[in-house]
């Protein structure tokens, strides 16, 4: 090919390219400007780190509040409030297990999460009640570990 068809090849290309980048950014720019009617008119706010944090922050005082409720909540049911590591009086434990077994007789083949969330007491602390009331085979049990369901003999 000579020089002179290769520069019109070139001028042609170019002026191609330009049209196509022309006709792009003119699409986009329509397209955002659709986009702004539909929202009413503004774009929608950045957010920053900042704001990610301190979200973050609010979430997680959130859900220290929650647990503390439910800390608060396992006290009442057992009767009182006790430190970490306290042991339980072994009227807590008797009224806590009758309560269980109240509960588990009301409504049979259950986990111990749901009957935790019935009795507002968190599962942990009604892991020796049911132990003891297996031992004594008031309730029966069907499953393993987490899909352990409880019902009344």
């Amino acid at each position: 090919m000579s020089d002179k068809m290769q520069d019109a090849i070139n001028a042609r290309v170019e002026v191609f390219a330009r049209e196509i980048s022309e006709i792009i950014q003119q699409s986009v720019t329509d397209a955002v400007a659709q986009a702004l009617q539909a929202t009413g008119g503004s774009a929608p706010a950045r957010t920053t780190r900042r704001k990610a944090t301190r979200r973050k922050a609010t979430r997680a005082k959130a859900a220290s509040r929650k647990k503390a409720t439910a800390k608060k909540a396992a006290g009442k049911a057992t009767g009182s409030r006790r430190k970490k590591g306290q042991k339980r009086t072994p009227e807590q434990l008797e009224a806590m297990t009758k309560s269980l077994l109240k509960e588990i007789k009301r409504k049979g083949g259950r986990r111990i999460e749901e009957i935790g969330t019935a009795l507002s007491i968190p599962t942990k602390e009604l892991a020796l009640p049911i132990k003891k009331l297996i031992a004594d085979k008031k309730i029966k049990t069907t499953g393993q570990r987490r899909a352990t369901r409880y019902s009344a003999k």
